[in-house]
C-alpha cells in the first residue's frame, strides 16, 4: 500500500477512534440510541464513527486488501454503512432517512460487529504498526 493511502486510512482511523470513544463515554454502553434520526449526543458520535469507518473500509476495498479476520463482516457492513454515510453527510432532494436502515445499524448486534471491525483495524495502528515506517502526515 502506498504511503498516501496509508496516511489517509490512518487519519480516518484517528477520527473514527475518537468518535467511538466519545460514543461510549456518552453512556451508550454498546447499544445505539433507539432513534438515530434524533442525533442526540450518543447518536451523533455513533454516526460520525460509522461515517469514518466506512471511509476506511472503502479505502481498504479500493486497495484490493483482504483482511482475513473480518472480511465477511466488511462485506456484510459495506452497503449499510455506505447508505448511512450518504444519509448523514449528503444533502439530497429526496429523503434518505430510511427507518429500516437506521434500525438495522442501531441494533446492539450490529454495533458489536462494527466495534469488532474497528478494533481489528485498530490493532494495526496500535499494536502492529512499525513507527519507523510511518509516513509523515
Amino acid at each position: 500500500m502506498d504511503d498516501d493511502r496509508l496516511s489517509y486510512i490512518h487519519r480516518h482511523f484517528i477520527w473514527a477512534h475518537r468518535f467511538r470513544r466519545l460514543y461510549y463515554e456518552a453512556g451508550a454502553g454498546g447499544a445505539a440510541p433507539a432513534d438515530l434520526r434524533r442525533l442526540d449526543e450518543a447518536g451523533a458520535f455513533l454516526s460520525f464513527w460509522y461515517v469514518n469507518l466506512f471511509e476506511i473500509i472503502e479505502l481498504i476495498n479500493s486497495a484490493g486488501m483482504v483482511l482475513d479476520g473480518i472480511q465477511d463482516d466488511l462485506i456484510d457492513l459495506y452497503h449499510g454503512l455506505r447508505r448511512f454515510r450518504n444519509a448523514v453527510t449528503h444533502i439530497a432532494e429526496r429523503q434518505q432517512w430510511n427507518a429500516n436502515l437506521f434500525e438495522s445499524l442501531a441494533e446492539p448486534a450490529t454495533v458489536r460487529v462494527v466495534d469488532g471491525v474497528h478494533c481489528y483495524i485498530g490493532r494495526y495502528f496500535f499494536e502492529d504498526f512499525d513507527p519507523d515506517t510511518m509516513p509523515s502526515l
